[in-house]
């Protein structure tokens, strides 16, 4: 798509929190300190709030990379969960190999056992939650008492709390007003200063590869301003779709109309709004016609969507908007010049939905999946999952891409943020463990395997799956359960009852491992199969 037109070798305005382009602003660099100080200090809560895209997950991805080896940490990036869950996520993140029906006080043994086995290897336990407002105040709770873990100095584990707002209306709540007077720091992220809106466009677009002058003009730079509030992920939603329009229409600048049409199709945008009156005065002050001088002047000229000439209320009290503003080419009605009566304003259409967008995007995309354009397609598909990041098709689409590309990391990214965003989807963990698989980190993927395991409990696939890896590291006994449960949701499956077999062999089973095999020649199975089941049953002697 556009990496080529401008020279760059990724896409600079991406949503997912890539801690390449972290930009030290003076809000994040400030928080970024606290939270290292912090840490280095031993103290036991810190909060850190901001609002929507304001970059807590990048802050929070950012602190965990700049921990070094004498700090285990783990990361919980979705804490709506119960209190037993929430334990049972913690206790797995330090470590902890449980039984599904573990109890609620076993769990605080297992993760106290844990937390003194790193304190014994010289580490320091830190836990991270992201999006914390959505936890249960009962959760929130259930946090606080893991914090009197301690030895007679210090902590035995140390929390870092990320959430909006409404974060700080829950710890008002009464019940847990504990838990707030253990906060040691509380800090708030803020958007972009005023200055240092350009220098956060300009440093992404830089470790993009862009290498050229100026890419966005300076009336560019003024209505992105307005627009997103200075909101980091406002603005890369906006820039990538400026960049986008400026491209469709071949030219090697961003200018002001690009920014604007960027903005109407952005749902998410239109809903900001400032305080634009004293800029809006100033400009009303020196007459309309200095208003349009300031949107042409030295400007590319764009061409507009065809539409109705604006009208324009001679001496009007309300200021005219940025987005309203008329172009050289535009023809200008005022009330004061026409004795006609202005026809009644029609009722604009409903601007498509972000889910409506994402999906289109990833309609566009489909034909050039097909033709090879991979790269166009791609940035479609990325462009889908910006509009709607919970868009399945599009995710795992991307997903084939890079495979094919064989972009291996690139690839398992994607899968990690779709199951960071919907971890009941099966697909995303069974596609990550597939590529961990392919890389040979079967240990990483046992892992994968695990953690997801409370999502899909009850999905056959998944459990077959769990058997299968768990078969290949010599654990027949567990890989039995998981062949089992998965069996008897889909009992039709003669793959896994060949698998099932094969742990039962192990496991000195040579009865049952035989009446398996037979339940799957009944089904009726492939010759490749048939073979390798009449030669696990050649080995079966029954006394």
């Amino acid at each position: 798509m556009y990496l080529e037109h401008f020279g760059l070798k990724e896409f600079p305005f991406g949503i997912t929190p890539d801690t390449e382009f972290f930009y030290s602003s003076q809000a994040s660099q400030l928080a970024l300190q606290k939270l290292q100080l912090a840490m280095q200090n031993g103290e036991g809560f810190v909060k850190v709030v901001g609002e929507v895209g304001t970059g807590k997950t990048m802050l929070c991805r950012k602190l965990m990379n700049s921990l070094d080896r004498q700090y285990q940490v783990a990361y919980i990036p979705n804490p709506y969960l119960k209190p037993k869950e929430l334990l049972q996520e913690i206790a797995t993140e330090f470590g902890a190999r449980l039984s599904p029906y573990v109890e609620v006080q076993n769990l605080h043994q297992e993760i106290q056992a844990c937390l003194l086995d790193i304190y014994r290897s010289g580490k320091k336990a830190v836990l991270c939650l992201d999006e914390a407002q959505a936890m249960p105040i009962e959760s929130m709770e259930a946090l606080r008492l893991l914090t009197n873990f301690e030895t007679e100095k210090n902590k035995l584990l140390q929390v870092v709390i990320f959430g909006q707002p409404e974060l700080d209306t829950k710890l008002n709540s009464p019940s847990i007003r504990q838990l707030k007077q253990r906060i040691t720091y509380a800090l708030q992220l803020q958007p972009l200063q005023v200055q240092e809106l350009d220098e956060y466009v300009s440093h992404r677009l830089k470790v993009a590869g862009y290498a050229h002058q100026r890419l966005f003009t300076a009336k560019a730079f003024w209505l992105l301003k307005v627009k997103t509030g200075r909101i980091p992920r406002l603005v890369n939603i906006l820039a990538h779709k400026a960049m986008l329009a400026a491209f469709q229409q071949h030219s090697t600048k961003v200018n002001w109309f690009h920014v604007w049409t960027a903005a109407a199709e952005t749902e998410s945008i239109q809903k900001i709004r400032l305080p634009l009156q004293p800029i809006l005065a100033g400009l009303a002050a020196m007459g309309l016609g200095a208003l349009m001088w300031f949107w042409t002047q030295n400007e590319p000229t764009p061409t507009p969507v065809a539409a109705e000439p604006p009208v324009v209320l001679a001496q009007a009290t309300d200021s005219p908007t940025a987005e309203s503003a008329p172009t050289a080419q535009e023809p200008v009605t005022t009330v004061a010049e026409t004795s006609t009566p202005a026809a009644p304003a029609q009722r604009p259409a409903e601007p498509p939905s972000d889910n409506q967008l994402a999906q289109q995007s990833f309609q566009n995309a489909l034909p050039m999946l097909r033709n090879g354009q991979t790269l166009e397609a791609q940035a479609l598909l990325k462009q889908a999952l910006q509009q709607n990041p919970l868009h399945f098709e599009a995710r795992q689409a991307l997903v084939r891409t890079l495979l094919d590309a064989k972009q291996i990391n690139a690839a398992q990214a994607v899968l990690q943020e779709g199951i960071a965003k919907a971890p009941d989807k099966s697909e995303f963990w069974i596609s990550l463990v597939h590529l961990q698989i392919q890389k040979n980190d079967i240990d990483a993927a046992m892992e994968t395997l695990r953690k997801g395991l409370r999502f899909n409990q009850n999905k056959a696939p998944y459990l077959a799956l769990n058997a299968a890896v768990l078969q290949s590291k010599g654990l027949h006994a567990e890989a039995n359960d998981n062949y089992q449960a998965a069996l008897k949701i889909s009992p039709d499956n003669p793959q896994w009852l060949v698998g099932w077999g094969v742990s039962l062999q192990a496991l000195n089973k040579p009865a049952e491992a035989k009446s398996v095999y037979q339940r799957a020649l009944d089904m009726g199975v492939s010759p490749a199969m048939k073979e390798r089941i009449q030669t696990q049953l050649a080995q079966i002697q029954l006394p």
